[in-house]
């Protein structure tokens, strides 16, 4: 008997928490254009973007390279795309049939308190909806951090795909979200 209560009050925690994350965190995701933040805001400018994080935090957000989400403060730009990533060494050659490509990021801390963590494993890579490994090349790749308010973090991410993949995504899979929406990141 004291073992089943032991049990129950454990799990009775477990959902105590999870109550508690849920409560605090935004689930609002916001998509954009980079170059977008300089343009003044209007009324007409806010509904629209009130209406877009509306339909972002329903389902899917597709990127492009040059395009930004953001999430309960994190900022995560996406800011350039290698195709065919060739500055590695002799050891770390792609397999037969395979190259690299690289994504470079920059995060942002756009939260009034609270450090946001960041990591280069947040991100899934898939070659025609096919999973690849991510590989560890250059020297920005090793990106687990915490970052302060109002501070950044960029770092690139590289992964080995087939050559003659035909489309290449990034699914970001932000490892403390209790958020269901899926980030999507169209390369190629």
């Amino acid at each position: 008997m004291k073992k089943r209560s032991k049990q129950i009050a454990v799990i009775a925690c477990m959902c105590a928490f999870g109550i508690m994350a849920l409560g605090s965190t935004e689930s609002e995701v916001s998509t954009g254009n980079v170059d977008t933040e300089a343009v003044e805001s209007t009324d007409t400018d806010d509904a629209e973007q009130k209406e877009d994080t509306t339909e972002a935090a329903k389902g899917d957000v597709t990127l492009k390279v040059g395009e930004y989400f953001e999430n309960d403060g994190l900022k995560i730009e996406v800011l350039d795309y290698n195709s065919d990533f060739t500055e590695y060494d002799e050891w770390s050659k792609p397999s037969d049939g395979m190259k690299y490509i690289a994504v470079s990021f920059n995060y942002t801390n756009n939260a009034a308190e609270g450090t946001k963590y960041v990591s280069i494993y947040d991100y899934n890579c898939y070659a025609d909806d096919v999973s690849v490994n991510q590989a560890y090349l250059g020297s920005d790749n090793f990106t687990n951090d915490n970052i302060a308010p109002g501070r950044s973090r960029s770092f690139t991410t590289y992964y080995e795909v087939p050559t003659d993949a035909k489309s290449i995504e990034l699914e970001y899979t932000e490892t403390f979200s209790f958020d269901n929406t899926r980030i999507v990141i169209v390369l190629q």
